[in-house]
C-alpha cells in the first residue's frame, strides 16, 4: 500500500532527525509523570474511540495523517479529493477534542 510505504519514509525521516526532549525524559517527579501517563492514556482512548466511530475509510485516512503522510498521498491512495482528506481530519480531531473535554470535566 502506498500510504503506508510512505508513512514508513517519513517516520524514518523523523527518527533520523529527532532529537531527546525534555518531554521524553522522566521528571523525578512521581506526580508529574504520573499527570503524563493519565493524559497519554485518555488522548489514545479518544483518538481509539473517534476512529472506532468513524467510518473504515475516515479512520483509515485520520490514521495516516496522524502518522505523518502527506494528505495528497493520502487522498490519492483512497479516492479522495485532498479537500475532503482535510475535512476527515478536521471533523476527527473535533470529535477528539470533544471526547477529552467529557473527560476532563468529570
Amino acid at each position: 500500500m502506498a500510504v503506508g510505504h510512505v508513512c514508513d519514509l517519513r517516520r524514518r525521516e523523523r527518527a533520523r532527525a529527532a532529537v531527546p526532549l525534555d518531554d521524553d525524559v522522566p521528571s523525578g517527579d512521581p506526580a508529574d509523570d504520573w499527570q503524563a501517563a493519565w493524559r497519554d492514556e485518555h488522548l489514545r482512548w479518544a483518538l481509539a474511540r473517534a476512529t472506532a466511530r468513524a467510518s473504515d475509510r475516515d479512520a483509515r485516512a485520520f490514521r495516516a495523517l496522524l502518522a505523518g503522510c502527506d494528505a495528497t498521498a493520502v487522498a490519492a491512495e483512497l479516492g479522495l479529493r485532498r479537500n475532503h482528506v482535510y475535512k476527515i481530519k478536521s471533523r476527527l480531531l473535533a470529535e477528539v477534542r470533544r471526547l477529552l473535554e467529557r473527560v476532563q470535566s468529570h
